[in-house]
């Protein structure tokens, strides 16, 4: 009978991140463990992955979270940015 509670736990949190308009179109799996809740798959952002960890949190029946959630934003970059001294700065000096 307890696997069936946490299916349903599962199931109903997974409903809840279908409905919410931050977590709607995002990928979330809920996995239930005896309350301990892990959230896995991708967000189209970092507030849909912070909604989604909210909305678990806040549940009854939730003992703690692991969010395994990834962002995919689609407008990310994935520019790598370097950042060098400046061959003025007082630090490089060879003196």
């Amino acid at each position: 009978m307890m696997a069936e509670l946490e299916s349903e736990l599962a199931v109903t949190l997974r409903e809840k991140l279908v409905r919410d308009k931050h977590t709607t179109d995002s990928q979330i799996e809920v996995i239930d463990n005896n309350g301990v809740i892990t959230l896995s798959g991708t967000a189209v952002s970092n507030k849909a992955r912070a909604a989604a960890a909210q909305i678990v949190q806040n549940h009854p029946g939730v003992l703690s979270l692991i969010n395994d959630i990834e962002v995919n934003d689609p407008n990310a970059t994935s520019e790598v940015i370097v950042v060098a001294p400046l061959a003025t700065d007082p630090a490089f000096r060879n003196e």
